[in-house]
């Protein structure tokens, strides 16, 4: 469910090294990113959409398979 968010945000596959001591300037400008697009309410929205978003993909499957 998170990873086509984390995707969209163009998040990286693996994060890199920063010696444990600190967090890696990407997450950082990531994190910016989020707060900029509206923090935790933008997120909490992308995934309150996500139920009507798989019903009209199933929708849409149906008319394919079934014409």
């Amino acid at each position: 469910m998170y990873s086509s968010i984390l995707a969209s945000l163009n998040l990286p596959a693996a994060l890199e090294d920063a010696g444990g001591d600190q967090v890696p300037q990407s997450v950082l400008d990531k994190a910016q990113q989020i707060r900029d697009m509206g923090g935790v309410q933008y997120l909490e929205r992308l995934m309150s959409d996500l139920p009507e978003l798989l019903t009209r993909n199933r929708e849409i499957l149906d008319e394919v398979r079934f014409g």
